[in-house]
């Protein structure tokens, strides 16, 4: 495990939620390329101490040039659900994106993730 360093793996306010164990998941988003570009949304759990249990990355079913996440749930299997909106390149119009994972934070949905 190691400690996260919030400033410098995200580029945007995350969303913070606590489990029962007192352990956190944390969704946000962010860009891979210095041009800062949103294009992927992330969920991390961490214990209580701030050390990362996992971390996984998601990306939506078209290439995105712009993307947010958000509206982070627990769901009653124990994973986990956000909402968000995407707007593929070429394309002016936000479409909706949802991801729901189990509690190890793998993708039930069919999105691309990295793992």
């Amino acid at each position: 495990m190691h400690k996260l360093n919030f400033q410098q793996n995200m580029g945007v306010s995350p969303i913070l939620k606590k489990q029962r164990m007192g352990d956190f998941v944390i969704l946000g988003w962010g860009a891979p390329d210095i041009q800062g570009e949103i294009i992927y949304a992330y969920l991390i759990k961490v214990n209580s101490l701030g050390e990362a249990i996992w971390e996984k990355t998601y990306y939506p079913p078209e290439l995105s040039y712009e993307l947010n996440a958000y509206d982070l749930e627990p769901t009653s299997d124990g994973g986990f659900a956000f909402v968000g909106n995407y707007r593929a390149d070429g394309d002016w119009t936000f479409k909706t994106w949802v991801v729901k994972t189990d509690a190890c934070g793998f993708d039930r949905c069919g999105m691309r993730a990295n793992h």
